[in-house]
């Protein structure tokens, strides 16, 4: 299973670099292939797509992608800092606590030292995702060998 990454300790400006690469690398294919609104959070170093406030179709997804092997995490918008005057004007405009926006974001793992075959493993399992969640389709494996 491609798994999560999540940074133990600081991470240095060229981890976050090769990292962001990584990410634009995954978010360019999403945009290509699945016809889905990536995410890049630099802040959290998470990449993904949202599924528009929809929490159920993110639930599709995520199942849909743990399906291909390749490990996904639901998560909400972030906002800001509640303590802050952006953060309570969000919250006010929105009628929402701090854990209340819908899980309607999927992150993908995408790490500062991912393979090319990585990046394509989990831009693939979303494709497939998107194919059969979204248009119904079923995509023959030799097809999707094309592609990648």
């Amino acid at each position: 299973m491609l798994e999560l990454w999540s940074p133990e300790g600081a991470v240095s400006a060229e981890e976050r670099a090769s990292w962001l690469a990584a990410a634009e690398r995954i978010a360019t294919g999403i945009t290509i292939l699945a016809h889905l609104e990536p995410f890049i959070d630099t802040q959290r170093l998470r990449v993904g797509f949202t599924c528009g406030g929809d929490a159920e179709l993110a639930a599709r997804y995520a199942a849909s992608i743990l399906d291909e092997n390749i490990a996904c995490e639901r998560v909400a918008t972030p906002l800001p800092a509640a303590d802050s005057i952006v953060g309570r004007f969000a919250r006010r405009l929105l009628g929402t606590g701090a854990g209340d926006l819908p899980a309607d974001e999927i992150a993908l793992p995408c790490r500062p030292d991912a393979t090319d075959e990585q990046i394509q493993q989990a831009v693939l399992a979303v494709m497939k995702a998107a194919h059969v969640i979204e248009f119904g389709l079923e995509l023959e494996p030799e097809l999707v060998a094309t592609v990648s």
